[in-house]
This record gives C-alpha cells, sequence and structure tokens, in this order.
C-alpha cells in the first residue's frame, strides 16, 4: 500500500473472495468479506507491506439441506473456480487473481476442536423438535434466494402468523418437560466434602486457582467441585445480575459486573464507579483498526479492575440486519468478520487487564419489539444463521477465547434463544468447545425465559433474582447440571485473571496487573449497595403514594366530589 497523495493518512486493505455459484445449489453471495488489514500512519510517498488472509474452512458454505445433491449436509467447497480480489470497499476492485478446486471439500469436523459438526436446527435433526426454517409449523415462508431475486424479495408487510400447534407446544417450558429430561444413569455428585482447598485468598489466587484457570480439563478440579454445597451453586445459577456469585467453600468471592459495553459503571452497581466512555461499536467498526479495538478494551477492562469490577455485559455483536433496529449502537457491523475481528480484539484487550465478559446477545437479537422481545419467533434456515449471525461469535470463542456469552430475549425458532438445547450445547459447547459461562439476559418474564429450562439447555446463569428454578431439583441430573454451571462459573473468573498475569508476564509490563481488591474495599461496596437499595425503597414507597393518590382522586372524581366544590365556588362568587 503506497501513500499517493500530498497529506499522511491511513487505509484499509479490504480482502474479498467469490465462489462459484449455480442457479438451485447452495445459496451464496455475489462477494465476501474474508479479512482486512489496516496500514500505519503513511507519509506522503510512503509504502507499507500488509498481509491478509483467509482459510478455506472459512469460506465454506454451509449446505443444510444438501443442495448440491452429494450426499453431504455441512459445511463444504463446491469445485470451481474462486476469485480472491483486493478492494477499497465491496464494489471497487484494485486487483484480483483465480484459483481453481477441483473437487469438492467437505468439513465434517470444525478446524479448531475437531468436533463433530452436523445440522442441529433443521428437518428431523432439529434438537429443539421444530425447524428453525419454519417448514414444519405451517408458516409458509418464502426466503430470498438468489436464484430468483425478484420473485423473492418481499414488496410488503407480513401478517402476523397464527401459530402452529408444534410451537405452541414449546412455547411454555413445563414440569413435565423437565422430568423427561431426567438420566436416570446419572449418579448423585459429592458436595461439602472438606478437602480444605482454595482457588483463592486475600484477594489473590492460589497456585491450585492459577492452574485450575489455565486449564479446564485438569483432574484438581473434582476435589475442588466436591466441596461446594447445593446452596452455594444454586444461589450463583439463580440470583446472579451484574454478578457471579461467590463459593465460600473454594475461596472464590463475589465478582461484579458492570452492565453496558462501552464505558465502566453500572446504574444497578452500588459502586459510584464512571469511567471513560467510549465511541460506540459501530463507531469502532468504522475505523477498522484492529489495534484500536484491542487498546480500547485494555483501557476498559483497566478501568474496570481499578474499580474493583470482575466482568462486564459487552461487547455486542449481533448484526446490523436492518437500520431501524433498536439496538444498533451496540452492535458493530452488518458483516459477520468485521464484527467477530474488531469485537474480537477488543475482548482480548479486555481479558488481558484481567476482566471477563459476556458477549451479547447469542442469538439474532437484531430487532425489539418494545417491552415484549420475548414475544418475537425467528425463523431462518440453518445456513443464514451458521454463515451470518454465529460467526461473529464463533470467531469469538475459537479464535479469542471469549468464557462468557448473554443469551437474548426472542425465540430461535420456537424455543427461547436462552433455553435452546441445540444452540447452547449443540453447537456452543459441542461443536465450538466452549468451556465458559453462558448467562440469560433480564428474565422479566420468567414463564417464558424458564431458568429450569436454561439449566437443562446448557445455559448457567438465569438473570430474574425473583423467582426460584423451576421444575425439579432433586434428580442426580439436576445436580450434576449444577456442578457443570458451577464449574464454567468459576473457571470463567479464574481464568480471566490468569489471561491478566500471563499477559504481564509477556510484555514485562506489571502495572497492567489487576489490583488487589480488599475487604475493606469490599465493605465499602457492600454499604454503598445498602444504600442504593434503601433509595430504590424510597422511590418505589413514592410511587405507591402517587398511585393510591391518583387513584382517590378516579375514586373522588365518579363520585361527582370535585363537580360538587366547583358549584360551591361559583355559588360563593355569586353571592
Amino acid at each position: 500500500m503506497t501513500n499517493t497523495g500530498d497529506k499522511a493518512g491511513k487505509d484499509v486493505v479490504e480482502f474479498y473472495y467469490t465462489a462459484p455459484y449455480e442457479k438451485g445449489g447452495i445459496e451464496k453471495s455475489a462477494v465476501e468479506l474474508g479479512d482486512y488489514a489496516k496500514t500505519k500512519l503513511l507519509g506522503p510517498g510512503e509504502s507499507e507491506e500488509v498481509v491478509v488472509t483467509v482459510s478455506a474452512e472459512d469460506m465454506a458454505s454451509y449446505d443444510a439441506y444438501d443442495n448440491n445433491k452429494n450426499g453431504f449436509a455441512g459445511y463444504e467447497l463446491d469445485e470451481g473456480t474462486y476469485t480472491f480480489s483486493i478492494r477499497t470497499d465491496s464494489h471497487t476492485v484494485k486487483n484480483q487473481f483465480n484459483i481453481d478446486l477441483k473437487d469438492n471439500i467437505q468439513y465434517q469436523e470444525d478446524g479448531t476442536t475437531g468436533n463433530t459438526v452436523s445440522n442441529k436446527f433443521t428437518d428431523a435433526d432439529a434438537v429443539d423438535g421444530v425447524s428453525l426454517d419454519g417448514s414444519e409449523s405451517e408458516s409458509g415462508i418464502i426466503y430470498l434466494t438468489r436464484s430468483d431475486f425478484a420473485g423473492t424479495y418481499p414488496k410488503e408487510n407480513t401478517k402476523t402468523r397464527e401459530m402452529a400447534e408444534n410451537v405452541k407446544k414449546l412455547n411454555l417450558y413445563t414440569d413435565e418437560m423437565a422430568n423427561d429430561w431426567i438420566d436416570e444413569n446419572d449418579e448423585p455428585i459429592t458436595t461439602g466434602a472438606k478437602n480444605n482447598l482454595k482457588v483463592e485468598e486475600n484477594g489473590k489466587l492460589t497456585e491450585l486457582g492459577i492452574e485450575l484457570g489455565s486449564d479446564y480439563d485438569d483432574p484438581k478440579w473434582e476435589d475442588v467441585l466436591d466441596q461446594l454445597t447445593i446452596k452455594e451453586m444454586q444461589t450463583a445459577v439463580n440470583y446472579a445480575y451484574v454478578n457471579t456469585g461467590a463459593f465460600e467453600s473454594v475461596g472464590k468471592p463475589i465478582a461484579l459486573d458492570f452492565d453496558g459495553p462501552n464505558q465502566v459503571g453500572s446504574f444497578t452497581q452500588g459502586m459510584n464507579a464512571s469511567g471513560t466512555g467510549f465511541a460506540n461499536a459501530t463507531v469502532l467498526a468504522q475505523t477498522w483498526n484492529k489495534d484500536l479495538a484491542f487498546n480500547q478494551g485494555l483501557q476498559m477492562g483497566q478501568e474496570g479492575a481499578a474499580f474493583g469490577y470482575g466482568g462486564l455485559y459487552g461487547p455486542s455483536v449481533n448484526i446490523h440486519r436492518s437500520p431501524l433496529n433498536g439496538r444498533n449502537y451496540e452492535y458493530f457491523s452488518e458483516d459477520s468478520i468485521l464484527s467477530g475481528l474488531m469485537s474480537g480484539n477488543e475482548v482480548k484487550g479486555v481479558m488481558s487487564a484481567g476482566m471477563y465478559v459476556y458477549i451479547k446477545h447469542f442469538i439474532c437479537n437484531d430487532g425489539e419489539s418494545g417491552i415484549y422481545r420475548d414475544s418475537v419467533y425467528l425463523w431462518m434456515p440453518e445456513q443464514a444463521l451458521r454463515e451470518v449471525y454465529l460467526k461473529p461469535f464463533r470467531i469469538l470463542v475459537e479464535d479469542y477465547g471469549a468464557t462468557g456469552l448473554m443469551t437474548s430475549y426472542n425465540r430461535i425458532g420456537a424455543v427461547w434463544a436462552g433455553g435452546s438445547e441445540a444452540l447452547l450445547t449443540g453447537i456452543l459447547r459441542d461443536e465450538w468447545g466452549f468451556k465458559g459461562t453462558v448467562v440469560t439476559d433480564f428474565s422479566d418474564h420468567a414463564e417464558y425465559m424458564n431458568g429450569g429450562q436454561m439449566l437443562r439447555a446448557g445455559g448457567d446463569i438465569w438473570m430474574n433474582m425473583m423467582s426460584p428454578i423451576n421444575g425439579e431439583t432433586e434428580s442426580a441430573s439436576y445436580q450434576k447440571a449444577l456442578r457443570e454451571t458451577a464449574k464454567h462459573i468459576i473457571y470463567t473468573y479464574l481464568n480471566a485473571r490468569v489471561t491478566n498475569m500471563n499477559y504481564a508476564e509477556k510484555t514485562g509490563n506489571t502495572d497492567i496487573l489487576r489490583p488487589t481488591i480488599t475487604k475493606q474495599t469490599n465493605l465499602v461496596q457492600k454499604i454503598v449497595k445498602v444504600l442504593y437499595v434503601l433509595a430504590a425503597v424510597l422511590i418505589l414507597w413514592m410511587a405507591y403514594a402517587l398511585w393510591k393518590d391518583v387513584k382517590k382522586r378516579k375514586i373522588l372524581k365518579a363520585e361527582g366530589y370535585y363537580e360538587k366544590k366547583k358549584q360551591e365556588k361559583l355559588a360563593k362568587k355569586k353571592k
């Protein structure tokens, strides 16, 4: 890249590819972003060589229906000519070259984890019971297709569809569903063991804590988990808005999280913390600057750690599906690669400072309908889900080591995203190998965003605080799920701190190490939290008093009190 102008500046090298396409075959975009790189500040006449890469697997299309009729459903590369191009934007080509692929390539396993990849949302393979494309639910949906763009492009708003019977059956999570989930082969777990093991003492990780935070599969985990009590685990799962619960039996303290992706601070926290207000994700994405994203994350992580926070609710990588989406300011882009790489570098920065993240909103929170976001049912082919909406999350988990995700309000097909076994277990844990913590978004309608359903689907923390986990709570299967959840939570906490220690060692910068949070600091936080609670109670009391006053006035008006007073005043004036 050479600066041919007379002013210093930076520019972006964008690397695109075009895959071979046949009408009626696998759906494909005409051009897709594969990678990009931003130059350093170049003076007039100065040049820089940058490297952009895209792996063959990352170019593969997901063929859920075997549209190319080769007997395979999954990620694959069709044979044919692939065109690679250097562009200044998605339309302006500066240079290009072709590579011919003689034979079809199929990816039966995830190239990062080695785990088997298969349909999780389609037809008879739908883990949650109803096909995500709506083909089994009398939806009559017509999807946009490249083979007939004009004929399938929607020309008017679709009327609200009547819910099919198979969708109605999954509308609420029942006790019967919870009982059906029990595996009689599961054995009771050990709890309350006196192994005298601690992962943290006096605000610092122990050698054991460092070891476990470095290796999720370390066999010493079992002795640590044996010390936990059922009450500790249930509390951590059930009462965890803007915090991850304490496991005092192993020395893991409560860790406070701040709610919001662009600034340290949270209106729900009693910490009086206010950090730097950064530009939102969309502005950050428009810089196409990975280093800037990392540095922003690093700064935010340092500020959060200085205030005593353990994690943050963000960043957010949903897709700009429409310019009318009410949460676009939290999201990076309409492109999965740009979203994944920019957010990935930000997450890398935050974790390098010793904080974990909950990346939002898993999955498809790309539109909002007032306060009833949990009533939205989203339908799509599994290919669209994987190639567009899941891709940035996959990049974050597999390439950047993200250990926290937040689920969304909406339904993914017939099932709430926070309670989708296909999503949380089938793809996230079984395919991508995710070891961390999944928290729900705020479950203000608990019957539709069900904590018991979340736990059994592979989630960890139910952001509710008002309702107990429903369904049976006595089986060995339930206890096993609690134990796995506790491990996810503790690992997420430890791993962020180990990441911070490793970054400090790698860079030689000990100033980046998280400050030790003392008991005095925790006491101050508790006092301030009490004051916030008292303030909230006062506000509620005032609201109640106002409501009673309004209600009284309505009654008096209905009884003619005000009209009577008015007539009395008029009578006095006449006198």
